[in-house]
């Protein structure tokens, strides 16, 4: 990496929150002119994409602080001219009924990705409800509050309210408690995996991978399984598949997702101990940053359930409007939800490229991890069709069964 110091910190930091400050503003209230203040937002953005190097010294966090500029710029682009206004400032009667700008809604929803205690929610927190904020409401009405009621004794009020300050503290103090074990157990395991004495050793010899695990004579794989003598005789002449082979496609696949999903958690955690210890959020508001990796026995639901959806509404309505827009695809059929599927996983794939492209070092090879982006979906579409195929198959063959059934019979008889 190039040489970091403090000035150049500053000024991405400066550069970010005039981003940030035009983005609050706009959420405040429906603006007059929202293609005008999406470029306002944009111009600085995309400079702090640029120059996210220079974010802190380490690489790392400066290629998770390029992905999520873009992410939060797809964002606000989103909420500025793709999604209704009357779908997240009210109807003309609502905003008209409110006094002035609603601040403490735009700060719950300027950073909400996966739209949190909203009706386009990706996972559901049922005890949140941002509307409220929206409609003037000093506070989140939980599921809990509404169903107490208040009594007329007098006094009652009071002792309710005091009870559920009490509560919502235990619940503060539980959920930071878990939080905090889990980011230790993070880091520990952050530090085991990236401990070079520690890390995986693949037979032969210490290093992961060398030169010669990229030989052209070792790059297919699954030829060599599934027809492993025509691909390793004459004219192919690839080597036998090995063990190393398969664990070198074992490291490098889990490798795309262990350290994002560490890393990330544990800066969520720290996120969410913060903002729940001071007093701006509540723990409901926090949900795990990824789903239950035991939900993740299928390609759709690793994508569905397990990894997070930080850029699903975003990014789909974006590939909803370009199909629909330009390409003139009828929404509502299955041609539209492949394309638009197809779309949103190009643009995170687009999104990690750049993130790629403007960090130091050699720029060879860094679209690769567009391709292994649409390779993930494509082997999702290839799993669900082969079931298809496969019922097809297996109501042919009954069909065919039992036609060859009633023949017999009507022959014999």
């Amino acid at each position: 990496m190039s040489e970091w110091n403090t000035f150049k910190c500053l000024r991405v930091f400066f550069i970010t929150s005039i981003a940030f400050t035009i983005g609050f503003f706009a959420l405040t209230r429906p603006v007059q002119y929202p293609k005008l203040t999406l470029l306002l937002i944009a111009l600085p953005t995309l400079t702090v994409t640029y120059l996210s190097n220079d974010f802190t010294p380490y690489y790392y966090f400066n290629s998770v602080g390029t992905r999520f500029s873009l992410i939060w710029l797809a964002h606000m682009s989103y909420i500025l001219c793709i999604l209704p206004v009357e779908n997240f400032y009210g109807t003309s009667r609502e905003i008209g009924a409110g006094k002035g700008r609603r601040w403490r809604y735009a700060s719950k929803m300027m950073f909400n990705g996966r739209w949190l205690g909203t009706y386009l929610a990706t996972e559901k927190c049922h005890t949140v409800n941002y509307k409220e904020y929206r409609d003037g409401a000093q506070h989140i009405v939980t599921m809990e509050t509404t169903k107490q009621g208040i009594s007329s004794r007098p006094g009652y009020a009071q002792e309710i309210k005091g009870a559920s300050t009490s509560s919502n503290r235990r619940r503060a103090i539980n959920f930071i408690a878990k939080r905090a074990m889990a980011f230790l157990i993070r880091y520990i395991a952050i530090c085991f995996y990236a401990d070079p004495t520690l890390s995986w050793f693949l037979p032969p010899g210490s290093k992961p991978w060398s030169h010669e695990d990229y030989a052209p004579s070792k790059r297919a794989f699954l030829s060599r399984i599934l027809l492993p003598k025509l691909f390793t005789s004459a004219p192919n002449n690839l080597q036998p598949l090995s063990s190393r082979d398969v664990l070198i496609r074992l490291y490098l696949g889990l490798d795309q997702i262990i350290p994002d999903y560490l890393l990330l958690s544990a800066l969520h955690d720290l996120c969410a101990i913060f903002f729940v210890a001071t007093g701006i959020d509540g723990p409901d508001e926090w949900p795990p940053f990824f789903g239950n990796i035991t939900d993740a026995f299928t390609i759709r639901n690793y994508w569905g359930r397990f990894w997070h959806h930080l850029i699903y509404r975003s990014y789909s309505a974006h590939a909803a409007r370009f199909s629909s827009g330009i390409l003139r695809i009828k929404t509502g059929i299955s041609t539209s939800r492949y394309i638009n599927n197809t779309l949103t996983f190009l643009l995170s794939g687009l999104s990690h490229v750049v993130a790629d492209i403007v960090m130091p070092g050699p720029k060879c090879g860094k679209w690769l991890v567009l391709v292994w982006t649409l390779g993930a979906f494509c082997n999702g579409i290839i799993k669900e069709n082969c079931w298809v195929l496969l019922g097809l198959w297996i109501s042919v063959m009954d069909f065919c069964s039992n036609n060859l059934s009633s023949s017999v019979v009507y022959e014999t008889d």
